[in-house]
């Protein structure tokens, strides 16, 4: 890796699946330009946080680290009938 790859890789952004298609496009450029290491979910159901952090993935050179706004648990922040205590889970394929 270069330099730049390396610092990039420290760095982590919010994420949302459930925004608009300016804000993937804007983590593409983010991704491919600044060499991001990972992102933080939030506010979305498991479905599209599937589709959503697989298509990021691909978008990356490198494997994105993928976290989650989770502090209360089962928060609201997560909408979905399958949560329960491990619901992150599904988000590291």
């Amino acid at each position: 890796m270069t330099l730049d790859e390396k610092i990039g890789q420290l760095f982590m952004l919010p994420a949302c699946p459930r925004a608009d298609e300016n804000h993937l496009k804007d983590l593409e450029d983010v991704i491919n330009k600044y060499h991001l290491g990972g992102v933080i979910v939030k506010q979305s159901d498991p479905e599209g946080q599937i589709i959503f952090l697989n298509h990021l993935q691909k978008a990356s050179k490198l494997p994105l680290f993928v976290s989650a706004d989770a502090e209360w648990g089962r928060s609201e922040e997560h909408t979905s009938e399958l949560q329960s205590h491990s619901f992150i889970s599904y988000a590291v394929f």
